[in-house]
């Protein structure tokens, strides 16, 4: 009870805070991620009417479960790197020294295309060689919300190609992201809490790959 009487009104961020931390709220927080049935729903025109002009946030307290959205709150910056991105063999991105946020997936949809299928590669120019991934977006997948490009070829081809992987590595420098990271925690408010991760672990993105 507060000084006047009332009880406390708990936010789900306070809730799940309180957790993480081994205190006890006023119940349990109901958090977790429906961005993928959102984003579903719109591309098919396929949403309940009850939230067809509802945000995602709105579309989260409507139902009641708090919103889990994680970030990685830094990027890549690949010192020495010439990047060059092409699309159904039309160059539409080249960067000298650029930020990336995954190496050497390239996930988002600012660089590899997901509003038309096609095959994108992917290249990296060092003074020691060349890699490149190539990725495909197929008809199929442009009406399945949260799908990834597939991958058809890997950056490790032949021997050679570590040693030019080596060479991006030892160089990277990690570039910091915080303004966006506030940014989507302003986004998000208090019905929900973004999480700070970090890249896969070689091992696991091994596994994926």
């Amino acid at each position: 009870m507060n000084s006047a009487g009332a009880e406390k009104k708990w936010t789900m961020k306070e809730r799940v805070l309180a957790v993480l931390d081994g205190k006890q709220p006023d119940r349990l927080p109901f958090i977790d991620r429906i961005e993928i049935w959102y984003k579903g729903m719109q591309a098919r025109g396929t949403m309940p009417q009850e939230y067809a002009d509802m945000s995602l946030n709105e579309v989260h307290k409507a139902v009641g479960i708090g919103r889990e959205k994680f970030s990685i709150p830094y990027a890549l910056k690949l010192r020495g790197v010439d990047m060059r991105i092409s699309f159904e063999d039309e160059l539409i991105y080249r960067e000298t020294d650029p930020d990336v946020r995954y190496f050497p997936a390239q996930y988002s949809p600012d660089e590899i295309p997901r509003n038309k299928p096609g095959t994108s590669i992917v290249e990296y120019n060092t003074p020691v060689g060349s890699v490149s991934v190539s990725y495909v977006f197929a008809q199929s997948m442009m009406s399945l919300s949260g799908m990834e490009p597939y991958m058809t070829t890997h950056l490790i081809k032949e021997p050679a190609d570590y040693r030019t992987i080596e060479y991006i590595l030892e160089r990277a420098e990690f570039v910091p992201l915080y303004a966006e990271f506030e940014a989507e925690e302003k986004e998000v408010g208090s019905h929900g809490l973004v999480v700070p991760s970090i890249h896969r672990i070689p091992f696991q993105q091994a596994l994926l790959e």
